[in-house]
């Protein structure tokens, strides 16, 4: 059940009070027994409410990162065959979204370097390994880590900037 705001809630702060002041301990630090009042049920639902508009408010604020999240969720359900109902499949996700940017950037750009050598043994074949190494070196200097990572930032601003 879903608690939508309405005009006779309270604001967070005071019903959050309200909410401390009923659940007090004693001097023997037990919780006291009470009945609740209309205020106490008005206070519940008014930090209900409030929890509500902001995990509404994160979605409607965060497109692009939902979109993301829930293109990698479905691909992860394709490749494990289940559902999202799976523990491990959030726990995987929830792994990923843990890690820090720059091993992001860092996985990126080893692909990149990789990615372009192969292309260049392709090209060169195995005979002409020197020339690949050769163009491989150049590669890397032209399209730097600091290169790649201010790249990456610019087009990721780009479609903030774009989509959001």
């Amino acid at each position: 059940m879903s608690i939508k705001y309405k005009k006779e809630y309270w604001n967070v702060k005071k019903s959050g009070i309200r909410l401390l002041w009923r659940f007090q301990k004693d001097e023997s630090g037990r919780f006291k027994n009470f009945t609740p009042t209309e205020a106490d049920e008005i206070s519940l639902k008014s930090v209900l409410a409030w929890v509500n508009r902001q995990s509404d408010n994160n979605v409607n604020n965060n497109h692009l990162f939902v979109k993301l999240f829930v293109y990698h969720l479905t691909t992860e359900i394709r490749e494990s065959e289940t559902s999202i109902f799976d523990s491990f499949l959030q726990a995987k996700v929830s792994l990923l979204l843990n890690k820090p940017l720059a091993l992001f950037y860092e996985a990126f750009k080893q692909d990149l370097y990789i990615n372009q050598f192969q292309r260049l043994i392709k090209e060169k074949g195995i005979v002409d390994d020197k020339d690949a190494v050769i163009d491989y070196t150049r590669f890397t200097e032209v399209y730097s880590p600091e290169f790649v990572m201010s790249k990456l930032n610019e087009m990721a601003s780009e479609a903030i900037n774009r989509f959001s």
